[in-house]
């Protein structure tokens, strides 16, 4: 679940990230996902659940939907199961 940090933010932006490493900036950043026309509403109120699918094919298909209003926005983010060869064992 994602929500407004402040009253009045009207959009939050999610960073999609791969790997298992403890701190984010060691794993690796697979795309930015926005969602807009949060309605104004005291922080926290705001529910957007937020959905992680990933295919056979590696492709990843992420969905946030406002709880309160219905509003669904996707991104499908292709490669995503690709590895550096430092994270499969050189492989």
């Amino acid at each position: 679940m994602f929500s407004n940090a402040a009253y009045g933010q009207y959009r939050v932006e999610m960073n999609v990230y791969w790997g298992e490493r403890e701190f984010v900036r060691y794993n690796n950043s697979l795309e930015s996902f926005r969602f807009d026309s949060i309605p104004l509403a005291p922080c926290g109120v705001p529910q957007i659940e937020v959905k992680f699918d990933i295919d056979a094919n590696g492709i990843l298909s992420v969905t946030a939907v406002d709880k309160g209003t219905g509003k669904k926005q996707d991104i499908t983010i292709t490669g995503a199961s690709t590895l550096p060869s430092d994270e499969n064992g050189g492989n």
